[in-house]
């Protein structure tokens, strides 16, 4: 007579080359495909779409982790314990799809990339998310370059000789969003930016270089000590939506030629919107040449700067954007706003 067979509530079966961890639970299996955690870390809460992930490996130490960038791949998510990881610079050059990105997140401020005074990372890839991490001591923080559909989120960036963000070379379609940037520029001040986009012809790039296209910056918490731009758009860099930033002008360095306000604008068809500016460096918004429209920004100068300062260009800037603690001397607008 054969005896009832009851199932063990774990196994373990290949699909696809890789391992596939199963449990029963409450009579139904569920199958986690992942590679197999080491013992002596405590991975971040599992995220939603790192859950949805193809393969989840999780890491705890540098060389896991230079381990797992070397190998990512398209549907990856790469969980990083909260601790101290000692980069330098460094180059990510796979990229994931538009079907399965690549995915790598932290536990927050407490999974710290170290960037080694003269380094930063450079991701020359499309496709990823990073979020929650830190990056901090570097020459720059991330950099990048002829990347697409790339998403910043939830980031420290802090304490850098130059920018924080550069979003550079072809990058297009990439959001910064919900990220805290603050002291930058410690080395020099005038490349001190939060964000930049676009390229730099001074450098060698060409036009087609430079293009920076549909890039967004959202809700994100620049300052204090952001000594250039918390948001330079230059030139090449066109469809930039930059709403809902809070931008803290304390520690911005004012240098003729180059610093003169919290965001700089060029290129063409730019949308500004809902951001609050406090402390004008000394003007809270300079338009240098292009197009681009205002909305609903609230700037408090506590200069005597102009809020929306415009040199020339096709600028729509709308009456509903609110400037304060105007000085003598200075202005909201230096041109018509329209109802």
């Amino acid at each position: 007579m054969s005896m009832p067979i009851t199932p063990y509530p774990i196994r373990i079966h290949l699909t696809r080359i890789m391992l596939q961890y199963c449990a029963l639970t409450a009579g139904v299996w569920a199958c986690s495909p992942t590679s197999p955690i080491p013992d002596d870390i405590t991975l971040p809460p599992l995220s939603p779409a790192c859950a949805s992930a193809t393969r989840r490996i999780g890491v705890g130490n540098l060389a896991q982790l230079t381990a797992a960038l070397a190998a990512v791949r398209p549907g990856d998510c790469i969980r990083v314990a909260a601790g101290s990881y000692a980069f330098g610079a460094s180059r990510w050059t796979r990229s994931g799809t538009e079907a399965e990105r690549i995915l790598l997140e932290g536990a927050g401020p407490s999974t710290v990339f170290t960037l080694g005074g003269s380094g930063g990372i450079y991701l020359q890839a499309s496709y990823w998310t990073i979020r929650r991490l830190r990056l901090t001591d570097g020459f720059f923080g991330l950099q990048t370059e002829g990347a697409a559909y790339v998403e910043l989120d939830s980031l420290e960036i802090d304490h850098l000789n130059q920018t924080a963000v550069n979003l550079f070379y072809g990058t297009n379609h990439t959001t910064v969003r919900r990220s805290k940037i603050h002291h930058t520029g410690q080395g020099t001040a005038r490349y001190g930016e939060g964000v930049y986009i676009g390229g730099n012809a001074a450098l060698g790039s060409s036009a087609a270089d430079d293009a920076a296209d549909d890039n967004s910056v959202l809700d994100n918490q620049f300052g204090p000590s952001i000594t250039a731009e918390a948001i330079d758009i230059s030139r090449g860099a066109d469809r930039v939506t930059a709403a809902g930033n809070t931008m803290d002008g304390t520690g911005t360095v004012s240098e003729s030629g180059f610093t003169n306000s919290l965001v700089g604008v060029r290129g063409v068809d730019h949308q500004i919107t809902d951001n609050v500016l406090i402390k004008g460096a000394p003007n809270g918004i300079d338009v240098y040449e292009g197009s681009a429209t205002f909305r609903r920004n609230q700037v408090s100068l506590e200069s005597e700067g102009v809020g929306i300062r415009v040199a020339e260009g096709a600028i729509t800037v709308y009456c509903d954007n609110v400037v304060t603690n105007i000085s003598s001397g200075g202005a909201a607008y230096n041109v018509p706003c329209t109802p």
